[in-house]
Formats: structure tokens, C-alpha cells, sequence
């Protein structure tokens, strides 16, 4: 009922929120994802092979590093016995060791196969390796038992066992360091391997990461296409429905719903849609960096926040060009007027007193007519409104009420109905949530939605009100206000053909006139730009009003709200039901009444708002009208013969010769007509030229729009700005004469002074002012404009 159709806007959020696989199903993606599932599945095999390949490397590994260990502890034992036997002593070999390890995992644990791999196929090698014990469960470590020259072996042991000698030690030695350097070097192979092997699942990560990507981006791209085109749809079916109900009511007899009233497709193509992800572009511009990445989108314009936000600026362009029409409409307005008082000597066309009593009287009964004009004309438009609002909304209020009237009872039963647990809103209220309805004046919001008795009252009357409403507002309103901006400058035009001829006749002010026939145009458009604000104060005060019809109802069903709140005790619901049909049936001829009524007023209160604001707009006009008219044709109280003082010449001459700069002032700052450049940036660009061409230094150069810098255009236009500005300010010369040579009773300038002085007229004799004259006639074109507040 708000008439805002024209301004909906749809914005689909957390659009980054998808889940692929539904996707796929519901918006029939198959044949485009296939290939993409075919090569996820494809990578995801290769990484479990690599990641299988890296856990036995990883083990081959550990065990390059066990066998390093346990050849560096053989190294340190022989290393020993070689110092002993260069030494000369009796060494034997070391016993058989037996090292315990750490407890490993059936995984962790090297097979024997794979130890007698690693290990030299010496026959020596059980000497210092046992891989054979299976009673790895113990934590106890056997200590290396050395057999030295100086009897630490048993007898027995010395008979088994030969001294070694220094070749065997050296030999064993070398072996052992030979093991070491073997293990070393196939752990070097295998850490290379290993990282080739990370790089590969890397790599792999990335791709599957790209395709995830680009598979979210489809599914992304394919549901805010369909979002979009089923919600345009949806909205233009809604106002097709709403158009058919308005044209049924309208004339029932003749009507047809094959015949469309509006082009549905376009108004479904109107409608702006955005499916946006702030996620994703919050993460895009930097932010988020804690975030994992959000996949489906790889630029901002692909979350559509761009997009919206130039909608939402777009959205202000009326409204600001309205404004900007409107300042320069006036500031027309206003260089018009002071052109023409400008270019008035003040003489009259040199009439007589009675001529000029006569043209005044003449000049004041036509005002005077067009004033009551005017008047008519801001009433009719009022009257219009309310006629409008009648036909529309209040010759519905009696069918309204009595809908309402008729489906009260119906619908508070319909609150204390046996609850349905299958279908909810079938059903009636649970006790508590109908006494947290009452608590909380008609509306209260649980998990099964809002439940408002208000409105549910106040719905069949909305429904019968709500078609009319729309299309006063949204169609009649502005019929009303087009018809009056049309007939204001019919009249205006009307006006200045009296006014013109009568000049023609006597023969006076006939080229100010001509100036006056282009403020007509001027009016017109401040006139639209007066409708046009006027209707967006209409609309913006009907949407508060038609929210205004639950509040009546809503202080009206106060009391039954506060009983049923305060009921306790046994059979307090029974009671609260009993007493809720009882006070509806009592107060449902006089509530929705009230309610409509209520309406009413403020929609006349509206429409006198708007009466008043058109009266002082078209009276603001009538001012200028009156000012600009009575400056041509009725002259100022100068005597016959003479002329209005110098000093008002001055005035007016330089106020003249800023107005006729300003229009050139204005295309220069907008862009439309180029400067010339100051001196420096010409002696620049001879020089510049001087030096390529050899030409003369002096020449006037000139340079093309298409060819200024940006920066030199925009100097420019700062300065023509800055310039504009500076031709109101006050002459210091002009300034000093008027404060010290006028007199404000004689002239009728009005003006004030910082610090007043005494000002001696026995210096402005008649042959002063002559002298004055004959100067002013050499150095007018010094002068500037004057420190004067007001000029009448």
C-alpha cells in the first residue's frame, strides 16, 4: 500500500553459502560437472598412491638412521680396540651386543630381510648386530663388554676367541665406515625423493583446490541466474495480479484478464536483483586474512557488492539532479532579475506623474488578477486531492468496515481454537503463547512465526482499501500535479500578453519585456520542481500514514489485553477467550471506524500540507513576477528629467557587466568552452615552439580543448571559479565612494557601515556632481561592484 513497487530492489545474501553436490541435482548441472568430478577423483588416486609412496619412504628412511646410529657406536668400540692393540696390548674381539631398541609400531619395525640388506654380508656382522631378538618388550640395555690385554676375559673365552691384530682392526674399521657412508648416502636419496614426492601432493592440492573452485563458481553462477529470474518473475505475476484486481473493481463488466494492462516482461526486467557474497568480497579486499579462502570467486566484481553499491548511488541521481535543477533554476531566476533592474535607468520612459499613476494602477490590477489566479489554481490541485482520495480510498471505507466487522468474531475464535500439532497456523494458540500475545499488546514472535492479533483484525479491511490506495498514489497523485504545473504558466503566458500589449500602446520597456517572456520558462521549471518535491512528500507521508489503521485498533483492544494478562487461577483461559469474543463483539462497530477515521484525518491533513506548501511556492513566484513587472514598466520615483544618482549607475553598470561574464564563467567551469591560458602557460608553450620551429616568440597561441593537460583544464576551471566569486565582491574604490559621497534619504540605497562617520553634504553641490560625472565618464571601466546590502 506504500506505492514503492517503482523503488523494490532485491538483495540475495551469503550467496558463497552452496553446497555443490545439491546443486548439481536441482538446477541440472550434470554434464557440465562430470568431467570435473571425473578429475577430482582422478588427483585424489594419484595423492593416496604418492601419500602411500612417502609413508614407506618415511620408513626406509628411519631405518638409514638406526643403521647410522648403530654404525657409529661400532665405530667408537673399535676405534677403542684399534688404540689398545697399537698400544701392544692382548685385544680380542667385543662380544656379540645385543641393543635395545625402541618399542616401534609393526609399521615402524624394519624386517630382518630388509636389516640384512642395509648391513654388509660380512661374515662378521653378528659381532655387533643383533636384529634376531624378539624380546623387544624389555627396557634394559646390555653394556658393551670389551676383551683387553689385561685379563678381563675368562679363561674359557680366551681359548675360543684369537687376539685380534692391527690389519683386523683397520680392516673392520674400514668396513664399518664404509656402512656408514652407504646409509648416509641412500638417506640423502631418499630425503630428495620424499620432497619431490611433497611437491607432487602440493601440486596436487592446488589443482584439486582450482577445480573445487570452479566447480563452486558454476554452482554459484547457475543459482543466482535462476534466483534472479524466478524472483523478476514472481514480483511481475504479484503486480499482474494486483493490476487485474484494480481493473476488475474499476469496471467488473468489461473486464478481461487475457487484456495485460502493462508489459510484464519489462517490469520483470526492471526489477533489480543482486546475489552478493560480503564474505567473499571482504576476502578479495584483504580483509579476513585469518579466514580460509572463499572458493568461488576470483574477483570482486564476481560477489556483486560493485554492482551494488554503483545501484545504490544510482538510486540518489534523481534526487540530486532535482537539486541541482532546482539551484539553477533559481540562480536563472535571480540573474534575470538583477539583468533587468540592471538595465532600468529608473526614468520610466520618461512618463509623467499621472502616466506613470495610471500604468502603476493598470500594472496593480493585473497582479492583483494574476494573484487570484494563482490562488484558484493551488485550490483546484487541492480540491483534486481530496476528490481523488475519496473516489479512491474513502468511498471504501463502509464496504471495508463491515468485512472486518463481519470476520472479528471469526477470527478471535480462530486464536483459541483446539491446537492443530500437524499444521500449526490451522490451529488455535497454545494458553501461554496467547497470554505472551496479550502481555505484549496484540504481538509476540515464537519459533512457529509472529502471531499479531491487530493485524489479523485490521487484515480484510487492508484488503478491500489496499488496490484503491495504490493507484491514488502511484497513478492519480501525480495526474493531479502534472495538471497543475501545466496550468501555471498558462496563466503567466496570459499575463505577460496583457502586460505587453499595454506596454506596445504607451510604448515603453519593450526589450525588457522580452526578457521577461524567458522567466516564464524559468517558472514553469521551478514550478515542476515544486510538483516534483510536493509528490515525494506525498509519498513519503502515505507510507506512515497507512500504517496508522493497526494503531487505533490497537489502543482500542487495550483493555482486553490487560485483563487477559492479569487472568490467574483455574479456567483462567476459558475466562481469557470468553472475555476476548465478548470485547471484540462489543467494540467492532466502533473500532475499525475509528481506525479509518483516524486514516482520514491525516490524509487531509497531508493534502492541507500540501495545499499550504503550493500557495507558498506559487506565492515566491508571484514576488518575482511582481518585482520584475513593476522594475520595466513603473519605473523608480525619479523626477522627470532626471536620471537615478551616480553612484546607482555605478552600481548597476558593474552588477551588469558581472552577469553578462557569469554565463561564459559557468561553461568555462563546467567544461563546455575553454580559456585561454594564463600568461606563464603562454610564454611556456612559445617558447616550447620557439625552439621547435624557429617562430616568432610573440604570436597568440591558443590551445584546443581535446589538447589542454587534465591538470591546466582543471587549473582553469578552479580559476574561472574563483574568478566568478570574485566579480561580487566590492570595489575598494567604489566601496570608498559610496561610504564617503552618499547619501541614503536622497538616493533611497540603503547600506551599512562598520564605523559610521559624519558624512558633510555641503560637498555634494550640483557642480561637485557634474565634476563626479565628467570623472565617472573616464574611468568607468575601472569600477567594480559596490559594498551595497540592498538596492531598491
Amino acid at each position: 500500500m506504500d506505492g514503492g513497487f517503482s523503488a523494490v530492489t532485491f538483495i540475495c545474501s551469503k550467496t558463497d553459502d552452496i553446497s555443490i553436490s545439491e546443486a548439481q541435482d536441482s538446477l541440472g548441472l550434470d554434464d557440465k560437472m562430470t568431467p570435473s568430478w571425473e578429475e577430482l577423483d582422478r588427483l585424489s588416486a594419484r595423492q593416496k598412491d604418492l601419500k602411500k609412496q612417502l609413508e614407506e619412504l618415511s620408513n626406509t628412511k628411519a631405518d638409514y638412521e638406526d643403521v647410522a646410529n648403530d654404525v657409529d657406536e661400532q665405530i667408537e668400540v673399535w676405534e677403542v680396540l684399534e688404540t689398545s692393540v697399537t698400544d701392544g696390548k692382548v685385544t680380542y674381539p667385543p662380544k656379540a651386543k645385543s641393543t635395545r631398541k625402541r618399542k616401534a609400531s609393526p609399521k615402524e619395525r624394519p624386517s630382518k630381510q630388509k636389516r640384512r640388506k642395509i648391513v654388509t654380508d660380512d661374515e662378521d656382522d653378528d659381532d655387533f648386530i643383533d636384529d634376531g631378538s624378539e624380546n623387544d618388550d624389555k627396557d634394559t640395555e646390555d653394556e658393551d663388554d670389551l676383551q683387553s690385554s689385561d685379563g678381563d676375559v675368562s679363561d674359557h673365552e680366551s681359548q675360543d676367541q684369537q687376539p685380534l691384530t692391527e690389519e683386523q682392526v683397520k680392516a673392520k674399521l674400514d668396513e664399518l665406515k664404509a656402512t656408514k657412508k652407504d646409509a648416509r648416502t641412500q638417506k640423502r636419496e631418499i630425503t630428495e625423493k620424499v620432497q619431490d614426492i611433497k611437491k607432487a601432493l602440493r601440486e596436487l592440492e592446488v589443482a584439486e583446490s582450482k577445480i573445487s573452485s570452479e566447480m563452486s563458481a558454476l554452482c554459484i553462477s547457475g543459482r543466482n541466474q535462476y534466483s534472479k529470474g524466478a524472483i523478476q518473475q514472481d514480483f511481475a505475476a504479484g503486480i499482474k495480479e494486483i493490476d487485474q484486481e484494480i481493473a476488475a473493481e474499476e469496471d467488473e463488466d468489461n473486464f478481461n484478464p487475457e487484456n495485460d494492462v502493462r508489459d510484464y516482461d519489462e517490469v520483470a526486467k526492471s526489477l533489480p536483483v543482486f546475489c552478493v557474497s560480503s564474505r567473499g568480497y571482504q576476502k578479495l579486499q584483504g580483509r579476513l586474512r585469518k579466514d580460509p579462502p572463499v572458493p568461488g570467486f576470483t574477483s570482486i566484481e564476481e560477489t556483486e557488492i560493485p554492482a551494488l553499491q554503483a545501484h545504490c548511488e544510482k538510486l540518489t541521481e534523481t534526487g540530486r539532479a532535482n537539486n541541482c535543477r532546482a539551484f539553477i533554476n533559481r540562480l536563472s531566476s535571480l540573474l534575470n532579475s538583477l539583468t533587468i533592474w540592471a538595465s532600468s535607468d529608473g526614468t520610466g520612459a520618461n512618463l509623467t506623474p499621472e502616466q506613470k499613476a495610471k500604468e502603476a494602477r493598470y500594472l496593480q490590477k493585473g497582479m492583483e488578477g494574476l494573484e487570484t489566479r494563482l490562488e484558484k489554481v493551488t485550490k483546484s490541485c487541492a480540491q483534486a486531492l481530496n476528490e481523488e482520495l475519496a473516489d479512491g480510498i474513502y468511498d471504501r471505507y463502509d464496504a471495508a468496515i463491515q468485512a472486518a466487522t463481519s470476520n472479528a468474531i471469526r477470527t478471535t475464535n480462530h486464536w483459541g481454537a483446539p491446537i492443530n500439532r500437524e499444521n500449526r497456523a490451522a490451529g488455535g494458540l497454545f494458553w501461554a503463547t496467547y497470554k505472551a500475545v496479550c502481555r505484549r499488546n496484540g504481538c509476540f514472535t515464537n519459533a512457529q512465526g509472529t502471531h499479531n492479533f491487530n493485524e489479523q483484525l485490521i487484515e480484510p479491511m487492508i484488503k478491500i482499501i489496499a488496490p484503491g490506495w495504490e493507484r491514488v498514489f502511484t497513478r492519480r497523485v501525480a495526474s493531479v500535479l502534472n495538471n497543475f504545473t501545466k496550468s501555471i504558466p498558462a496563466i503567466l503566458l496570459k499575463f505577460h500578453r496583457e502586460i505587453e500589449d499595454r506596454a506596445r500602446k504607451i510604448g515603453t520597456g519593450l526589450a525588457s519585456l522580452a526578457m521577461l517572456s524567458h522567466q516564464i520558462t524559468v517558472y514553469e521549471q521551478v514550478m515542476k520542481d515544486a510538483a516534483a518535491s510536493t509528490k515525494d512528500m506525498i509519498i513519503a507521508r502515505q507510507k506512515d500514514i497507512n500504517r496508522e489503521f493497526t494503531p487505533v485498533l490497537e489502543r482500542m483492544m487495550q483493555p482486553s489485553y490487560e485483563w487477559c494478562e492479569a487472568e490467574r487461577g483455574p479456567g483462567q483461559y476459558k475466562r481469557m477467550k470468553s472475555y476476548m469474543n465478548d470485547h471484540v463483539q462489543a467494540q467492532q462497530d466502533t473500532m475499525f471506524k475509528a481506525s479509518a477515521d483516524e486514516v482520514r484525518n491525516q490524509l487531509k491533513a497531508m493534502v492541507s500540507s500540501v495545499e499550504e506548501t503550493m500557495a507558498d511556492k506559487t506565492d515566491e513566484v508571484f514576488i518575482q513576477i511582481k518585482r520584475d513587472y513593476r522594475a520595466v514598466l513603473g519605473g523608480e520615483d525619479v523626477p522627470q528629467g532626471e536620471v537615478i544618482p551616480r553612484v546607482q549607475r555605478l552600481v548597476r553598470k558593474e552588477i551588469k557587466k558581472t552577469i553578462d561574464g557569469v554565463e561564459r564563467m559557468m561553461k568555462i567551469v563546467i567544461g563546455l568552452e575553454v580559456e585561454d591560458l594564463p600568461d606563464a602557460v603562454k610564454d611556456e608553450d612559445e617558447a616550447m615552439k620557439s625552439d621547435q620551429e624557429d617562430d616568432d616568440a610573440g604570436d597568440h597561441v591558443r590551445v584546443e580543448k581535446k589538447e589542454m593537460p587534465a591538470s591546466t583544464s582543471s587549473n582553469i576551471k578552479r580559476e574561472a571559479a574563483d574568478a566568478t566569486l570574485a566579480t561580487l565582491q566590492p570595489s575598494a574604490s567604489i566601496t570608498s565612494e559610496i561610504n564617503g559621497t552618499l547619501d541614503p534619504a536622497h538616493t533611497g540605497v540603503k547600506h551599512e557601515m562598520e564605523e559610521p562617520q559624519s558624512m558633510d553634504t555641503s560637498d555634494h553641490s550640483t557642480g561637485s556632481d557634474a565634476a563626479d560625472d565628467s570623472a565617472a565618464g573616464d574611468n568607468d571601466g575601472d569600477c567594480a561592484s559596490s559594498d551595497v546590502d540592498d538596492v531598491e
